[in-house]
């Protein structure tokens, strides 16, 4: 099978010759759990025994975290877009690199949540 071209950091990576997508594809993990759960402990732990690159969770600014606690049902629809919005092109970025990565959070997980509650 051909390899796919090497991509820099924040680049996409391109398909392989053989019109395959990539060959060799990249090892992508991502926890997922409450806070306080462990998630950035085995992310890196994880990241520190694979050897590959971990990504942390990008948060929400502290207005909206503030706004949030002060009355959840108003903004828990306005926060979870937020923090999508911040989340999809990190994930993007990840999945398109190269490199094997590690992931404290990832944007699967919000629908899980979201059929719990």
């Amino acid at each position: 099978m051909a390899k796919a071209t090497a991509a820099t950091e924040g680049e996409p990576r391109t398909p392989a010759p053989n019109k395959v997508l990539y060959a060799d594809p990249p090892f992508f993990c991502a926890f997922a759990g409450l806070i306080g759960a462990g998630k950035t402990t085995m992310a890196e732990g994880f990241g520190r025994v694979l050897g590959c690159r971990v990504y942390h969770e990008l948060g929400p600014d502290k207005t909206s975290l503030e706004e949030f606690y002060k009355d959840k049902a108003k903004h828990a629809f306005r926060l979870q877009v937020e923090l999508m919005l911040k989340r999809y092109p990190q994930h993007k970025m990840i999945l398109w690199d190269e490199r094997d990565a590690v992931m404290d959070r990832s944007i699967y997980e919000d629908l899980a949540f979201a059929k719990v509650r």
